[in-house]
């Protein structure tokens, strides 16, 4: 079921300009989703249709790239409520609880094993039709249930476990076609590097130093959004499009610099002007003709032809100012940009709010 969001498909569309037909049960569900797409103009991109099965939807010739689908985890209605009772009675949940409605919960007899199962029994139907059938399972001995069941009809298969903090999760996939999962390369991602931290003298106070780091941006005009503000931990983006931190003391030397020197002198008006005051090279202007100051002053006023044009940034960082169980600390993440110069800001940071 796609839910009645449908956000994975217009993530989907958003992000990889992919083309969906979002399958759901609930008839309530089904209406949200199709108001959903059609309020982001994705209609023709996404359709929304009411079944159960794969075969419902599915025209003669079409061919799907893929099929994506998360199961109900329990097999009964008083293994779903394990959670609430488990509160009730003081014990930990279980991490791997999910929630939603009883339609999206349950599904009986047999829980996501037997729908997986039916799912199966459906793809020997279609075969090829669908490249790849993939399913996100709750339970690790319900990915071995499905692993053995794809096995016994010698189909090609894979899986995968998705770790999200305490939350675990097993992928299963499996294909008709003549692709041998062994051998798929999965592109390495680099490891993030760790954030710049600054820990902070005793006694700091994290909405004090928050508005201290929040005006020192001001005043050289970076633009920020607050994400979170509270007094354990704040937390702001950076998305910067000119280097305006570096050098601040050379800025500041030459600012004092030329204020103490002394100004040019001023023409008053009525004054002839000086035969040198004219370079020799200088050549009269033909009328209509456009001076080189001009042609700038002109191209820079310029409005470019379309509104949504992309803004590049040279830094996208996030700034995290947090109490800790020690001390208040500081930590700098880049998004987008040179590391150096997220160096480069943690130092300004830190001469301004010291």
């Amino acid at each position: 079921g796609t839910g009645s969001s449908c956000i994975l498909c217009l993530l989907g569309h958003k992000q990889c300009g992919w083309d969906f037909v979002a399958v759901e049960v609930d008839d309530a569900a089904a209406t949200c989703a199709r108001e959903n797409v059609h309020r982001n103009e994705l209609d023709a991109h996404i359709k929304v249709v009411k079944a159960s099965t794969i075969g419902e939807v599915m025209e003669p010739e079409m061919q799907m790239a893929f099929v994506t689908c998360n199961p109900p985890f329990y097999s009964s209605q008083d293994e779903a409520e394990a959670t609430p009772k488990a509160i009730q009675e003081g014990r930990q949940p279980p991490s791997s609880d999910m929630g939603g409605t009883p339609q999206e919960k349950v599904w009986g007899p047999g829980g996501e094993v037997a729908f997986v199962k039916d799912l199966i029994q459906e793809s020997l139907q279609l075969t090829t039709a669908v490249s790849i059938y993939t399913v996100m399972i709750g339970k690790k001995k319900s990915s071995k249930e499905i692993l053995k069941e794809l096995r016994r009809h010698n189909i090609k298969c894979t899986t995968t476990e998705l770790c999200q903090g305490k939350t675990m999760r097993w992928g299963v996939a499996w294909t008709f076609l003549d692709i041998d999962f062994a051998n798929v390369t999965y592109p390495k991602r680099p490891k993030p590097k760790p954030p710049l931290e600054w820990v902070l003298p005793h006694g700091a106070k994290v909405p004090d130093v928050f508005a201290a780091i929040c005006k020192a941006l001001r005043e050289i005009e970076v633009p920020f959004d607050v994400v979170k503000e509270n007094k354990n931990m704040s937390h702001l983006w950076v998305r910067a499009q000119k280097d305006s931190w570096s050098h601040q003391r050379r800025k500041r030397r030459e600012m004092l610099r030329s204020e103490t020197s002394s100004p040019p002198k001023k023409m008053h008006r009525g004054e002839p002007m000086q035969p040198d005051a004219v370079p020799a090279h200088a050549a009269p202007r033909e009328e209509g003709s456009t001076s080189v100051g001009e042609v700038a002053t002109s191209t820079a006023l310029s409005v470019p032809d379309s509104p949504c044009e992309e803004i590049e940034l040279v830094l996208s960082c996030d700034i995290k100012v947090q109490r800790t169980d020690t001390a208040a600390t500081v930590h700098l993440q880049t998004r987008h940009g040179e590391r150096e110069m997220l160096h480069r800001l943690l130092q300004f940071l830190k001469n301004k709010v010291s």
